[in-house]
């Protein structure tokens, strides 16, 4: 601020003129990040509606190693609620063993 109120009138402009354009450059920047971030979310989502289907087969059938990878996915991608949900379903006790050393 003291820059600005002391220097020559076109080196105000010039701080006042880049200020501006850092201001619209971050604007353009947060719209893009909005747009991937819906767009992470869709595929997160169309992932997400693919591994639980087959998720619940590896669970229900007792494929354990196909149930962790799996269960891997979907901790990547945040989605314990479908975890969660499942395991109260089925309360089974050999499900523990997809979790080796919980989640």
């Amino acid at each position: 601020m003291g820059l600005i109120m002391t220097g020559v009138e076109n080196g105000c402009a010039k701080v006042v003129y880049a200020s501006c354009s850092v201001g619209e450059g971050l604007e353009q920047e947060v719209a893009e990040f909005a747009i991937i971030r819906r767009q992470l979310q869709v595929l997160e989502d169309r992932l997400d509606s693919m591994v639980q289907p087959r998720l619940t087969d590896a669970i229900t059938n007792r494929k354990v190693n196909i149930a962790q990878d799996l269960r891997e996915i979907l901790i990547r991608i945040g989605r314990y609620k479908f975890l969660e949900s499942h395991y109260t379903k089925l309360h089974l006790k050999p499900i523990r063993q997809l979790w080796p050393g919980g989640l």
